[in-house]
């Protein structure tokens, strides 16, 4: 190969090699894979009943109180008026009440995570799928370490 051609091949980061895509992507989609696995779902729902019970029922998706406590800081944060340069500070005491709910809820989650299972398991699958993808794809996977393992 010449110094031009190397040039021009490893200035492509490998995510953007076409050549690369499908097996990038594939990679890429491991985590949603192993959060839909029926072990994951399983203990996504022992998650729920529990969070429940802890007096959180709205929330069914292990992801659901981070969104929550989000969406709910965006919208105490975020100016009424969006044309203003200038936000308001928000109101202390609507502050004050989701800092509260908040830790109410990593409590509870934290604790159903653990009486659960649900981040052990999502590991367990997870560390299982990407040992599958790279016995599937070793021969793909050395020839990209060979070709951009050096950058």
């Amino acid at each position: 190969m010449g110094a031009a051609q190397h040039e021009e091949v490893t200035a492509t980061a490998f995510w953007d090699d076409p050549h690369y895509k499908s097996l990038i992507d594939e990679m890429n989609g491991l985590s949603d894979k192993a959060g839909a696995t029926p072990a994951v779902k399983a203990r996504e729902t022992e998650w729920a009943g529990c969070m429940a019970d802890a007096g959180f029922p709205q929330f069914s998706h292990e992801s659901d109180p981070e969104t929550s406590i989000n969406d709910r800081f965006t919208a105490l944060t975020t100016p009424a008026d969006p044309t203003s340069a200038e936000a308001d500070p928000p109101d202390p005491t609507a502050l004050a009440a989701l800092q509260t709910d908040e830790i109410d809820i990593a409590v509870a989650d934290l604790g159903c995570d653990s009486s659960s299972g649900y981040a052990e398991t999502l590991k367990t699958e997870q560390i299982r799928l990407e040992q599958e993808f790279i016995d599937q794809n070793k021969e793909q996977l050395d020839a990209l370490v060979a070709q951009y393992g050096q950058q």
